[in-house]
């Protein structure tokens, strides 16, 4: 035991530190709340390092027995991966589809919705053209009025040759037959794109898939063993 003002060696002997005169009673009850505060210290430490790693295996077990209700088979697994990446997407397109609605495909002038022209009025054809301009911020009844429009090429009707400020005004009411309706048209493209997405990716994350999983499955099991 030392002495807690000068650090001295006390052998108990005497009441007070032979070097500096501190009692001893004073020593050893620093000596004992040191004790304590150390032990008090050492417990917490550990409980939170076991409570920590209960959280780590539950979720490791958790993950782990996910893994191994994901099929192997790619024909088994490609349904349920298909829905998965499709219902994704289709959250992505409802929130952010705005954005290549009008300005990407507003950017190359081309939308999938191109691929309805044929069917959306007699004589009409693909690809048709994207016009996007300032968004005007009131609503308006006509088709092509409102800081975007979609026209089909059609008889007498070359989207090429038209500017946006002729398929908005001066002949917007000529070219009604032609025009989509810019909700008809976000509805196509997302749905063109999420299924061609969903299918790309699917096809993607099948390759390799059982190898992959098994890999997954040997690392889970490994990290789960470390914390025993």
């Amino acid at each position: 035991m030392n002495c807690p003002k000068c650090r001295a060696s006390l052998d108990g002997s005497t009441g007070v530190c032979p070097a500096c005169g501190a009692p001893v009673l004073d020593a050893i009850v620093a000596a004992k709340v040191q004790e304590a505060l150390a032990n008090q210290a050492s417990a917490e430490a550990k409980q939170a390092a076991d409570a920590e790693k209960a959280s780590q295996r539950a979720l490791y077990t958790k993950l782990l027995e996910t893994n191994v209700r994901e099929p192997r088979d790619a024909l088994r697994a490609v349904g349920p991966l298909f829905l998965r990446w499709l219902g994704a997407l289709a959250v992505g397109w409802v929130t952010f589809g705005v954005l290549p609605h009008f300005f990407l495909f507003g950017l190359i002038e081309k939308s999938p919705a191109g691929l309805l022209c044929a069917a959306h009025c007699r004589g009409c054809s693909g690809p048709g053209r994207v016009y996007s301009w300032g968004y005007e911020g009131s609503w308006e009844a006509a088709k092509g009025q409102m800081g975007y429009a979609f026209l089909c090429a059609g008889p007498g009707v070359d989207p090429a040759a038209l500017s946006w400020s002729e398929v908005s005004g001066e002949r917007n009411a000529e070219l009604q037959p032609f025009l989509m309706n810019g909700f008809f048209t976000w509805l196509v493209e997302g749905v063109v794109l999420v299924l061609v997405g969903a299918v790309g990716l699917t096809a993607w994350r099948l390759v390799g898939r059982g190898e992959h999983l098994d890999r997954q499955k040997a690392e889970l099991e490994q990290k789960l063993a470390s914390l025993r």
